[in-house]
């Protein structure tokens, strides 16, 4: 198979299998009350570390135990949905400074809270040893991660831009109540250990 092929290939299958995602839905969650692009960014940066992570480690990741991921997963959601809905009680005073927050040191933050959230949600993921397994198969190690990473990419564009029109079209208080129980039911279905998008 040329490279070509292997990176067509590869860009499909993870573009498809990761829009559904508990890890799409995450960005989408997140675009909803920050800048899209800042959310996308984080999201991009965290896609690269696990991408990097499968093609090198390929199937190694598979030793990672369910039951630690599941764990450490299911808590930082809820961690997250916690942080969200408090954000969303101290809003009042903060009205001024806009519902999406501005700023060099609101980039950072916003940057950074997206990629370890994604970070998380997408260690051990199906579509990181989708990564590895491909990577080891096809004999094209970079092209694979060059592509998956794309794939990734593509899919958490998707997921911002519909979490940005959300955000646009509902704002408020509302939508960050709204944003925090979805991170916290996801972080309790994982921790349960249901199948949330096929993961």
């Amino acid at each position: 198979m040329s490279a070509l092929s292997v990176a067509g290939v590869v860009f499909a299958v993870i573009f498809v299998a990761e829009l559904p995602d508990k890890t799409s839905l995450t960005s989408l969650t997140l675009a909803t009350r920050q800048p899209p692009a800042w959310v996308w960014l984080g999201a991009a940066l965290a896609f690269l570390v696990h991408t990097a992570l499968a093609v090198a480690a390929g199937s190694a990741l598979a030793l990672v135990p369910p039951l630690a991921v599941r764990m450490v997963s299911g808590l930082a959601f809820l961690a997250f949905g916690a942080l969200m809905w408090w954000r969303g009680e101290g809003g009042r005073g903060e009205a001024a400074a806009g519902e999406r927050v501005r700023g060099e040191r609101a980039f950072g933050r916003v940057v950074l809270e997206a990629a370890a959230l994604v970070f998380v949600a997408e260690f051990g993921d199906l579509t990181q040893f989708a990564i590895a397994a491909l990577a080891a198969r096809l004999h094209h190690p970079l092209v694979v991660g060059a592509a998956a990473w794309a794939g990734l990419v593509a899919a958490a564009f998707v997921a911002v831009v519909v979490g940005g029109r959300l955000g646009a079209w509902a704002g408020g208080q509302r939508l960050q109540r709204v944003a925090a129980v979805v991170l916290a039911a996801l972080g309790t279905s994982v921790l349960l250990g249901f199948n949330v998008g096929g993961i």
